[in-house]
């Protein structure tokens, strides 16, 4: 049975949204689309980053200096993650979707 154009390209915005929300809320977008084992360990890696985002840079605002260059190394290592498993995501979803060319 074909599948619809309407329900193919549904499909695939929601597989575009969940690699972007994945690189903002890691795991989320594992969630998503069912693979629990890699977003559960996400969620908590998650959890624990946004929680160091705040804390260190706090524990060292004796010296404002030190504290900005660790919020910019802790953004750094944000984004890095991010990147990373927002990318993992997109490899695994390129072959759990199969896009072919439309034909306009």
């Amino acid at each position: 049975m074909p599948v619809s154009i309407w329900e193919r390209s549904s499909r695939v915005i929601a597989a575009g949204l969940a690699v972007a929300v994945e690189f903002c809320v890691w795991g989320l977008g594992w969630l998503v689309w069912g693979h629990y084992g890699r977003a559960a360990i996400m969620l908590c890696v998650w959890v624990l980053m946004v929680a160091a985002l705040v804390a260190v840079p706090g524990v060292m605002a004796f010296f404002p200096p030190l504290a900005l260059l660790a919020l910019g190394v802790m953004i750094s290592i944000y984004a890095l993650i991010g990147f990373n498993t927002a990318g993992a995501l997109m490899r695994t979803l390129e072959k759990e979707i199969p896009v072919t060319p439309s034909a306009v």
